[in-house]
């Protein structure tokens, strides 16, 4: 079965999300990653993306990581930004599980993700995400975070209001 077939499983999944017990989350965010590495298309791996941080509130913390070091490959992977958006909506929802170390990391990568993105809906749906993940307790490492205000999005947003 490749990676479009088991599109209505990643739905599936990600309907049942937190009804599922942890044994059966665990397995599905575990298939769900592998499945996010056979594939580029980029709608595909926001569909999947999407279904795997409906899981998040289920996985432990390895789980969760390894999620998100799978969501962060796939938005190497993609361009369009509605896409991205999607796969940072899965990133925030898994965000409350994610070990310090693997937090920091999701964080940096929305920021600079948000800097570069012309699109206000993008935007402020990475913004979105990025409040759904703690902040490390070093904040010196959120440096990028004034740089924001910079971004080609909320330009946009300040000139058309």
């Amino acid at each position: 079965m490749g990676p479009v077939e088991l599109i209505p499983l990643g739905e599936a999944l990600g309907t049942l999300g937190e009804r599922l017990p942890v044994a059966e989350a665990k397995a599905g965010a575990s298939r769900l990653v592998q499945v996010m590495g056979w594939t580029t298309n980029e709608w595909l791996l926001g569909s999947l993306g999407k279904a795997l941080g409906s899981l998040g509130e289920r996985l432990p913390a390895a789980g969760a990581k390894a999620g998100a070091s799978r969501l962060l490959e796939a938005m190497d992977k993609i361009t369009d930004e509605e896409d991205m958006s999607i796969l940072g909506g899965g990133l925030g929802a898994l965000g409350e599980r994610l070990p310090p170390n693997a937090a920091q990391t999701v964080v940096l990568r929305l920021l600079e993700t948000m800097l570069n993105t012309t699109n206000e809906k993008a935007f402020t749906s990475l913004a979105k995400s990025l409040g759904s993940i703690p902040l490390p307790k070093d904040l010196s490492a959120m440096d990028t975070a004034p740089d924001l205000l910079q971004a080609p999005a909320v330009l946009t947003i300040f000139i058309l209001f």
